[in-house]
């Protein structure tokens, strides 16, 4: 489209550059899609206006080629350019020194770059992707890499092991380019729900993932400090190998009901939201410091984190702060 739109209305022999523009504007990834168009336009500009300028004083060749590339992406992170600003500059630049000039001039070759950043915006308004399946796969990996880390930490605490413990807690650690990950798809989905009346079909998911946003990032902090505390916890007295551990339970009941989070958000009103509210039941009731006393003050700090990340996570499913610590053992 982007091809014949620049044959016909700029009257350009191979606008390949029209096609160039809006291929890498719709990309796989669709986040911050009208910046990367931006991107590509600004970065388009420096690169044949730089190189066109270098052409006409120091001419052609592999050494002002060079010179040229290194001109045009020196200015382009000196503008505080994106990766899409410093490549398009240096790669006009290259095209701009090695090739003569197209039949409409280094201004046509500017201009089907816009007309493919204009083609690529409608396209994205038109027909959007479908931001769903990259939310429910973000937020499925975030929550099973959480709930490994806990069934790790569980196993770790039954067998007295420091070292397994501490891998738990690396786990957990490694969630954070997850978390950024799911953020940034949430992002995106609200902005294709917001832009496009073609996918407000499922702003309501979007709704639901963006409203989980911060308490499932304060839940999993709170879990990577109970990880933390726990390491200290087996190394400071493993549990007796001949009574039955409460914490190595709060932990693996917590992780199952970590499961449940992705289906609460497609469905928070309806089944998936009770799934999840009864599975955090079932893990609050557990969660007694009392239980847990003989084993220092570590290991109480330990449930507290945990109590704290059930409270965060029972607002997904619609129960406010004050109901989901009614919920909890009290406090002795």
């Amino acid at each position: 489209m982007a091809w014949e739109l620049g044959e016909r209305l700029l009257h350009h022999q191979g606008p390949l550059f029209a096609s160039v523009a809006a291929i890498i504007s719709l990309s796989t990834s669709y986040t911050n899609r009208l910046r990367r168009v931006i991107e590509i336009a600004v970065g388009v500009a420096l690169g044949v206006g730089l190189g066109d300028l270098l052409v006409g004083v120091i001419g052609r060749g592999a050494w002002q080629l060079g010179l040229t590339v290194l001109i045009a992406m020196t200015i382009a992170l000196f503008l505080d350019g994106g990766p899409l600003i410093v490549n398009q500059a240096a790669l006009q630049a290259v095209f701009v020194v090695a090739l003569p000039p197209p039949s409409g001039g280094y201004v046509g070759r500017w201009l089907d770059a816009a007309l493919g950043g204009v083609v690529a915006l409608v396209v994205a308004f038109v027909a959007p992707a479908d931001p769903r399946p990259l939310l429910r796969r973000d937020i499925a990996d975030l929550v099973h890499t959480v709930a490994d880390a806990l069934h790790m930490a569980a196993a770790a605490d039954r067998e007295g092991d420091a070292e397994a413990a501490h891998q738990a807690l690396e786990t957990a650690r490694s969630t954070e380019r997850g978390l950024e990950s799911w953020r940034s798809s949430v992002q995106a989905a609200q902005e294709i729900t917001r832009l496009s009346p073609l996918r407000r079909s499922g702003a309501r998911e979007a709704a639901a993932h963006a409203r989980a946003v911060e308490p499932i990032d304060h839940a999993v902090r709170n879990l990577r400090v109970a990880l933390r505390r726990l390491v200290a916890v087996i190394e400071a007295e493993p549990p007796p190998a001949d009574t039955r551990d409460p914490l190595a339970t709060m932990l693996d009941r917590l992780a199952g009901a970590l499961y449940t989070i992705p289906g609460a958000l497609r469905d928070p009103d309806g089944e998936g939201g009770r799934r999840l509210r009864s599975a955090l039941t079932d893990a609050a009731e557990l969660l007694d410091p009392d239980a847990v006393a003989g084993r220092g003050l570590s290991a109480t700090v330990v449930v507290a984190q945990l109590r704290s990340a059930v409270i965060d996570l029972f607002s997904l499913a619609g129960v406010d702060r004050a109901a989901a610590q009614a919920r909890l053992p009290p406090r002795a």
